[in-house]
């Protein structure tokens, strides 16, 4: 949401908790350096995109959690001004000065000119939704502040490299170093996201997804991706080392080189859905990825350990190209995705577990969190339902007799190839 200021160039409903004394310390500090500079977790000029009030010029993130706010005449150009270059507090006014105060205690001005989160150049939005784009650049801005590393994937990215032609995507992905996605989820709820909790055993997911509170914007932090071979620090790895830098709202950012986003792409258009039986030829839109990959799609389809899954999707994308003898085997996780029922998906999960972990794992699956139960039984009873009982009982009787159905589809199978 945004904050448009009427008073002033930026509305502060009350102080933010606990930065009082940060407050305090800057004006300390100014009394000696006498000057000050923008700071920001993303900005983008919207002067010119007629989607908002003719007298709102700037978009900013301010330094400190808060929601985007709307920078307007006099409060515009006086940031404008720090953005340029250090504007010594003696040069200001009355009313300039305090502006600067509101400012600083919310998170957009510093005496500090080598603060991290300075702002030295405002770029205009290349993204279709320009609130996306400040959601890019805040994730990117929390990240390294917590010492985090990660990589956009997906998304516009893909629009932009040519690999697919819609150019908005409802959420943001990315993939984050393995084993700091919890640490990224806990920085980055005191900005509006709160983590949506597994409804099963947690190593059914491959991803963490956080719900906005006031954003509009989910974002989903990967740690794996399924169809990939290789183990997730390996992984990362490879589409790090490799990555290409872009800018959102002024922040720079990485995100996977075109071959790699190409792979990913081809294993999301290829993903089996228990109980969803893909047809002998490969999607058209996964061929037509992986080819404009280009021909370093290959070797980093080898590298991510891939290839067993994008097999005859590399075969006809580059029906010239000399492929291994041995495509190798298809990743556990793949397989189990692609049984006959979402009930058969769930045994074969609940089986491939320690014998430990098998007892939590087998309750979850039979009597999953009140929120998975209504979605199930919105989705497949036909009907929602506010009762968290009933609508658990729905799914397990959807579930039994999907577990029913297989079972008779197996026995025909079976009694078929006797006779």
């Amino acid at each position: 949401m945004l904050v448009v200021t009427k008073a002033r160039a930026v509305a502060v409903s009350g102080k933010i908790g606990g930065v009082e004394h940060m407050l305090l310390d800057e004006m300390q500090t100014t009394a000696r350096t006498k000057s000050w500079v923008a700071v920001a977790y993303g900005v983008l000029d919207v002067t010119r995109l007629g989607a908002f009030p003719d007298d709102v010029e700037l978009l900013v993130v301010p330094a400190r959690p808060h929601v985007p706010l709307a920078l307007k005449r006099k409060g515009a150009a006086l940031w404008r001004r720090m953005v340029a270059h250090p504007v010594p507090d003696a040069q200001l006014d009355d009313d300039e000065r305090e502006i600067v105060h509101d400012m600083l205690s919310i998170g957009l001005a510093t005496a500090d000119p080598e603060h991290p989160a300075r702002i030295c150049e405002i770029p205009t939005p290349w993204l279709y939704s320009p609130l996306h784009e400040l959601v890019y650049a805040l994730v990117q801005s929390v990240a390294r502040e917590n010492a985090i590393r990660l990589v956009f994937i997906k998304g516009p990215i893909l629009h932009r490299q040519g690999l697919r032609l819609r150019e908005h995507s409802g959420d943001v992905d990315l993939w984050v170093q393995p084993g700091l996605e919890n640490d990224l989820a806990k920085a980055l709820a005191p900005w509006g996201w709160t983590l949506i909790p597994f409804d099963f055993h947690p190593a059914m997911y491959h991803s963490l997804t956080l719900e906005p509170t006031e954003w509009g914007c989910e974002i989903d932090i990967h740690y794996r991706f399924p169809g990939i071979g290789v183990s997730p620090a390996t992984a990362f790895s490879v589409l790090a080392d490799t990555a290409q830098e872009y800018e959102f709202a002024g922040v720079r950012t990485l995100a996977p080189a075109r071959p790699a986003g190409a792979v990913l792409s081809a294993l999301h258009t290829l993903r089996p859905e228990p109980g969803v039986f893909r047809p002998g030829t490969q999607p058209p839109e996964a061929v037509a990825v992986l080819r404009a990959g280009g021909a370093q799609t290959f070797g980093v389809a080898e590298r991510l350990g891939a290839v067993p899954v994008l097999w005859d999707a590399l075969a006809a994308a580059f029906p010239g190209a000399s492929l291994p003898g041995d495509m190798g085997k298809l990743p556990a996780e793949w397989k189990r995705r692609l049984a006959p029922s979402a009930a058969a998906y769930h045994l074969t999960f609940v089986r491939s577990l320690p014998w430990s972990q098998r007892p939590g794992a087998t309750i979850r699956v039979l009597w999953p969190s009140v929120r998975k139960a209504r979605l199930s039984s919105a989705r497949r009873g036909g009907a929602p339902t506010a009762s968290p009982v009933a609508a658990r009982f729905r799914r397990l009787q959807f579930g039994a007799g999907e577990a029913i159905k297989a079972t008779r589809q197996t026995l025909r199978r079976l009694c078929g190839r006797r006779t």
